[in-house]
């Protein structure tokens, strides 16, 4: 059974790497798939451009406040925790 698996895992790695040498082969004639030479395209790609500069600070910003998040959390249970444990103490007197 797992013999059964594994040619079956092997035979599908095979069809992606010969589809992946097809796609390349079709690439390095000249255009891509949007159309563009390979060179236009990665020069394109490698320069970082305004949506990505904004999205990356839109993620800087919302882990800033999931840590800012944290600490008032932690804050408020350290706070919780000392109420609980003069409760605690005025109740056992």
């Amino acid at each position: 059974m797992s013999q059964h698996i594994l040619q079956q895992f092997d035979e599908q790695w095979l069809a992606e790497i010969t589809r992946g040498e097809a796609l390349h082969s079709s690439a390095s004639a000249g255009v891509t798939s949007t159309g563009e030479s390979p060179k236009t395209s990665h020069t394109r790609s490698a320069s970082p451009t305004v949506r990505q500069w904004v999205f990356s600070i839109a993620v800087l910003i919302v882990a800033a406040c999931a840590l800012l998040l944290a600490q008032e959390a932690e804050r408020r249970a350290d706070d919780l925790q000392q109420r609980l444990a003069a409760l605690e103490r005025v109740n056992t007197r």
